[in-house]
This record gives C-alpha cells, sequence and structure tokens, in this order.
C-alpha cells in the first residue's frame, strides 16, 4: 500500500511502477477510510499482510495515512518499525481533488474506488473512471455482498496479479486496452479469474459498479 497526496502524485507514482515492470496497464486501488473500530479490525490488523501482498501486483494507495514518530500519540500501527498516523487534513484534500475530478462523492464510512490506468503513446497516464467500482465496505459487508475486507482484498489481488502475469508472459497490455474500450474492462479482468473467485466478484460488481467519470461541462 502506498500514500498518495494528490492525483497527480498518483500518477507520477504509477508512472514509475510502470516503468520498472514495462507495463502499460494496471488495476488501481484507492482507499477512503478514516480511522474506525471497523477498518481497524478489518485493515489496519491485516496491513502487514496487504503490504506485502499488493507488493507489485497492484498501486494501492491508502489516502490520508502517513508516517509518524515513535512518540506520536496519534500513530495507529506499526510497519517494518515505521509508524503510520491518520492525517485529516491530506485525507480531505484528496477526496475533494477526486470529487471535483469525478461524480464519486465519498460516502462518509469506507469507500474503496478501483479503476484501470493505462499510459499512452506520449507516455501519460490515463485512469478510466467511465468504468469504475465503487464499494461502501461497510455496506458491502453489512448487506452480504461480500464476506470480509480481506476477502475482497485477496479477490482484488488475484486479479491484478493474474493480469500481471498474462502482460508479462502473452504481452497482452496493449490488446487489454483496445478491448477495454469495446467491453466492460470490469469484465474483462474478471475473465482472467479462476472460476471459483468469478462468482463472488461478480456479485460485488452488481452491487457497486458505476460510472463515476464526470463529463466536459461538469467539469466548467
Amino acid at each position: 500500500m502506498e500514500q498518495g497526496a494528490s492525483i497527480n502524485q498518483i500518477k507520477k507514482t504509477i508512472r514509475n511502477s510502470f516503468d520498472e515492470q514495462g507495463i502499460k496497464s494496471s488495476l488501481i486501488g484507492v482507499l477512503f477510510a478514516p480511522p474506525t473500530s471497523f477498518i481497524k479490525s478489518e485493515i489496519v490488523d491485516s496491513f502487514e499482510y496487504f503490504h506485502y501482498r499488493s507488493e507489485r501486483i497492484i498501486n494501492f494507495f491508502w489516502v490520508g495515512y502517513e508516517q509518524a514518530d515513535e512518540n506520536d500519540s496519534k500513530k495507529i500501527f506499526e510497519l517494518n518499525k515505521e509508524f503510520w498516523k491518520f492525517n485529516p487534513y491530506e485525507f480531505n484534500k484528496l477526496r475533494n481533488e477526486f470529487e471535483n475530478e469525478t461524480r464519486w462523492i465519498f460516502s462518509g464510512e469506507s469507500d474503496l474506488l478501483l479503476f484501470t490506468a493505462t499510459s499512452d503513446e506520449s507516455e501519460l497516464i490515463a485512469f478510466d473512471f467511465a468504468d469504475a467500482i465503487v464499494i461502501n465496505l461497510e455496506k458491502a459487508k453489512e448487506e452480504k455482498a461480500i464476506s470480509s475486507v480481506r476477502g475482497l482484498f485477496e479477490i482484488v489481488f488475484s486479479i491484478s496479479q493474474k493480469l500481471k502475469k498474462e502482460n508479462s508472459s502473452l504481452k497482452l497490455s496493449g490488446q487489454l486496452i483496445i478491448h477495454a474500450a469495446r467491453t466492460s474492462a470490469f469484465s474483462l479482468l474478471v475473465s482472467f479469474l479462476p472460476n471459483r473467485f468469478q462468482k463472488d466478484i461478480n456479485t460485488v460488481y452488481a452491487f457497486c459498479t458505476e460510472n463515476i467519470k464526470k463529463s466536459t461541462e461538469q467539469r466548467l
């Protein structure tokens, strides 16, 4: 999991990741989840596992969390002898930026945004908000669309891992971009999953998919 202070900073991180791995498309996760008892039990307690599980598989940004001093009373958890805390100012700065760039509005609980990022011929990073997955984690669990956040994250990591393998061995990154322009990008991602995952992830897809792309007129 990574930090992201702005959309431009997130794009720079993704650009570096693409260059290092020699890829041109990837699934991106942006998590807007202030610290609560739900987040502690579902995410914080497994943060170290998520950190290493997602490494080089998906660019996963947890908004508003930053490193803290050991003596900082606001520190929440520790990873590799580094302490982390929640910064409400940074959280709301990026929340506001995403709300201005898309039609998504923060639920006030815990929202996970999943979308694809691609690199064009000019090497610029573009986000596909038209086929985004927006999941209110508390609501998804309450309505039994998911069994747990940990289980959902594992599905997301599995999708990304499978895509990375295909991109590496079969050079499918260009084909994925072309295909995604004609069909649902998410359906394409799901098609790479083992059958045992497809039923669960399609349930989540039906529960929370939406087009959050903002039109040109809405940006003015």
